[in-house]
């Protein structure tokens, strides 16, 4: 079940990210707004389930040292699904702005080389995160 939730969540981190890079290549108006909107409810809906999942049980007993164990794993499992998602999400906003780059003439709003040098780097950084929470302890 964690597995399940764990994807869940990622799925929809990911989707969160394609709205945030769906705005900005919408701008302001309406649907800009609509994607703003539809970004919130999903950040709602992650934070939901995140707080339903890492809930605290409500007993008395103390978790036993093995029960503690295996939620540590699970979450550096899934802080290294989140940070690979992370990667994925900028590599890809990375090659639709060198797309987009090639479809617009300057004068641009944007500097395009600069922006794309910025998500690359950022998708190497989630991409060390990854593998760092996929290090043993």
């Amino acid at each position: 079940m964690p597995e399940l939730v764990g994807y869940i969540v990622n799925g929809l981190f990911s989707i969160g990210l394609s709205l945030e890079s769906a705005r900005s290549i919408a701008g302001d108006g309406p649907a800009g707004d609509r994607i703003a909107a539809a970004t919130g409810k999903v950040d709602r809906l992650i934070r939901e389930i995140r707080q339903h999942v890492f809930a605290e049980p409500q007993q008395e007993d103390q978790e036993r040292p093995a029960q503690t164990a295996d939620r540590a794993a699970l979450l550096r499992e899934h802080m290294a699904r989140t940070a690979r998602a992370l990667r994925a999400s900028a590599a890809d906003y990375a090659t639709l702005l060198e797309q987009q780059a090639d479809l617009i003439r300057p004068p641009r709003r944007m500097d395009y080389p600069a922006e794309i040098k910025r998500w690359r780097a950022f998708a190497d950084q989630a991409e060390q995160m990854a593998r760092r929470w996929e290090q043993r302890p």
